[in-house]
């Protein structure tokens, strides 16, 4: 076994970080090395170190784990392996639990120090090689934001990385839920009072107004927008500037126009007056809120029927899957990467070969349903798919002149 820097002042995660060694267990590492399964922890965190998902796969292959969603070891030293069994203290036994150390370097170019924990099984009775059946602290979900509010309503639990990746999925779809809760509130609050002026003389027409906001939050950087429609057509379209809209006030809005003589020619004529505004803020107000900390379970408890078309939707992992079937009578073969409902893939016509593929880009809602842009090499759409959850649905071109069904399946 190679040489490997030695780590101090190692930082605890909080899942999976901390290491309970002591003399009083019943299993242990073997007095002379790190036993059997050493070997087999290397080269899988070699590959790890490379960023290799090909040795990934091959060392943990029934996990769901790229390289991209994984920390990327500077350096890292197998600490102890701790085996399971009558034959553990010879570092023999069939199940082990391997106590890695390593640093890595976040997005932000400062390194950290980090605990995982890798759960190992003998591929065969005599054999010495042995295959990853789960993690802890492998994958690199405490950097994404949706970690905090995890937090907050009582989704990190002590799971190994695939347990935890689905609870951060729920907790995801969980925050996503507030988001659109606080944003019908703010779009169905708005209440305004306008007024038109005509000015013969001067060819234009003023409009006015007031309005106020039932939600119970300051909006910021509000505008107001008026559209002015004549004879199917938008004549006009301008924003006019409110500011911050607090609630319990009204604030008023003015448009000066020069359409009069467009509208006095016309058959039919209206305008409409509607809000915009900077809607990053609302995320803001949802993960500063203070929770219970029991929210995940009941969240949990209430989409029981529906959690994997939501976990497959908010996911942060990312999914990489071939699938092969039929478009119409022809053909296909198709990848596909998921990752928090955004979908990206190529696929081809058996019948022209791999050089010609097709770029695709869709997303996945909380039913399972797909939707996905089909685009030729120049960037031009050229078809779009509507897919269930089982990869059956329809094909059709942009115009929808031509429909086929569609059946496809995962190549494993």
């Amino acid at each position: 076994m190679r040489s490997l820097q030695k780590l101090t002042n190692r930082a605890v995660g909080l899942i999976g970080g901390v290491l309970l060694l002591t003399a009083g267990l019943a299993s242990c590492h073997s007095e002379g090395g790190l036993g059997d399964a050493a070997d087999s922890v290397t080269q899988f965190m070699d590959g790890l170190q490379k960023g290799d998902s090909t040795v990934l796969a091959k060392y943990f292959p029934t996990g769901k784990l790229n390289a991209s969603d994984c920390y990327k070891p500077k350096a890292y030293e197998v600490d102890s392996i701790v085996y399971e069994g009558p034959e553990a203290k010879d570092g023999k036994g069939d199940k082990a639990t391997a106590y890695v150390s390593f640093s890595y370097t976040n997005a932000k170019n400062v390194d950290f120090d980090r605990h995982m924990q890798l759960s190992v099984q003998r591929t065969g009775k005599e054999g010495t090689d042995f295959k990853v059946v789960a993690t802890k602290g492998l994958v690199r979900y405490a950097e994404e934001p949706i970690f905090n509010f995890a937090n907050k309503v009582g989704g990190v639990k002590d799971v190994d990385d695939t347990e935890m990746m689905r609870n951060l999925a729920i907790c995801n779809a969980y925050r996503n839920s507030l988001v659109e809760e606080q944003r019908s509130a703010i779009d169905n609050g708005w209440y305004h009072n306008d007024k038109y002026q005509w000015w013969n003389g001067t060819n234009r027409i003023n409009f006015s107004g007031t309005c106020s906001n039932s939600a119970n939050v300051t909006i910021p950087n509000v505008k107001a927008i008026l559209t002015v429609y004549c004879d199917g057509r938008t004549v006009v379209r301008q924003e006019a500037n409110i500011g911050n809209v607090e609630p319990g006030h009204d604030y008023s809005y003015y448009f000066e126009t020069f359409v009069l003589q467009k509208i006095v020619s016309s058959t039919f004529w209206n305008s409409n007056v509607s809000f915009s505004f900077d809607d990053s803020f609302i995320s803001k107000i949802v993960d500063n809120k203070k929770y219970a900390g029991n929210e995940f379970d009941a969240f949990k408890e209430a989409h029981r029927n529906d959690l994997d078309a939501l976990i497959r939707q908010f996911s942060l992992l990312t999914t990489e899957a071939q699938y092969v079937g039929t478009i119409g009578k022809d053909a296909v073969t198709m990848k596909l990467n998921i990752k928090n409902g955004k979908i990206t893939g190529t696929y081809y016509y058996n019948k022209k070969g791999p050089k010609n593929v097709l770029q695709l880009e869709g997303t996945v809602d909380h039913t399972g349903n797909i939707s996905i842009n089909e685009t030729n090499s120049k960037g031009k759409q050229t078809g779009l798919f509507f897919l269930d959850s089982q990869m059956k649905g329809t094909f059709m071109t942009p115009n929808s002149s031509k429909v086929f069904d569609v059946k496809l399946k995962k190549n494993n």
